[in-house]
């Protein structure tokens, strides 16, 4: 299953998700991910006041507040470790009936 990052386009462009997306195809070559990663465009993940938001799989994890600095840290941490690099991913939120 090849991972997969989606990147948000809408305001996060206007804080730098191109330089971001720029950040991962430079990463991925240097790792040699290229069998492993496929980079996306995706919709907004709604969390404009956290940009850069990017969503990985496997594992459907959202990851905010993302820079150029921490793509290569990122990609060792959930690609090739296989480990969610907790610092930047965010809380999944559960919501009950009733509630």
């Amino acid at each position: 299953m090849s991972p997969h990052a989606k990147k948000h386009v809408q305001s996060c462009h206007l804080v730098g998700s191109e330089a971001v997306w720029e950040a991962f195809e430079t990463e991925i070559n240097a790792l040699q991910l290229q069998d492993r990663v496929t980079l996306l465009e995706g919709p907004c993940q709604g969390y404009c006041q956290l940009p850069v938001a990017i969503r990985v799989n496997p594992g459907n994890v959202l990851y905010a507040q993302v820079t150029p600095a921490d793509v290569a840290e990122l990609l060792e941490s959930h690609v090739v470790k296989g480990e969610v690099l907790k610092r930047l991913a965010v809380p999944r939120m559960r919501f009950f009936p009733g509630f």
